[in-house]
């Protein structure tokens, strides 16, 4: 018997944007490729390191890249983080970005916190600068200790 299914004629050429990482347990290295989104990777230090991802995001457009992807070797005790959304919100005393410097500069000075009152206080800070505001888009933050 056979399924006859509609064929769609139109291009969809809506995008996303993603961090794909990867953590291999064994070699403890991290391969990271990302659309439009960076990954950070904070050392004992507390240290960032920017794995940053191409300008693109994935889906149909004119001119497509192949993504490439970084490889890094990581410690015990380092954190790997990375969020979509929550630095596009709009709040604030003049209704502006909270921006991704907003975003490092509440993580770095949480990084010593343990996760869960990290996930409490960066939730606290997104809140009281959103306000009053419309949400504009979903928020993910997703952060790995090693």
């Amino acid at each position: 018997q056979t399924c006859a299914l509609p064929i769609c004629t139109r291009e969809v050429k809506d995008g996303m944007d993603i961090a794909l990482c990867c953590l291999e347990k064994q070699s403890r290295k991290v391969t990271f490729s990302g659309a439009n989104r960076p990954c950070w990777v904070i050392d004992e230090n507390m240290d960032f390191h920017e794995l940053k991802g191409q300008k693109q995001h994935i889906g149909l457009q004119q001119h497509m890249m192949a993504f490439e992807s970084v490889t890094l070797e990581v410690q015990s005790g380092w954190v790997i983080l990375t969020s979509d959304g929550m630095a596009d919100q709009f709040g604030g005393p003049q209704g502006k970005k909270w921006m991704t410097k907003t975003l490092k500069q509440n993580v770095s000075a949480m990084a010593r916190q343990p996760g869960h009152l990290q996930k409490m206080n960066l939730e606290w800070a997104f809140q009281q600068w959103k306000g009053n505001a419309e949400q504009v888009d979903d928020v993910c933050v997703l952060g790995v200790k090693i």
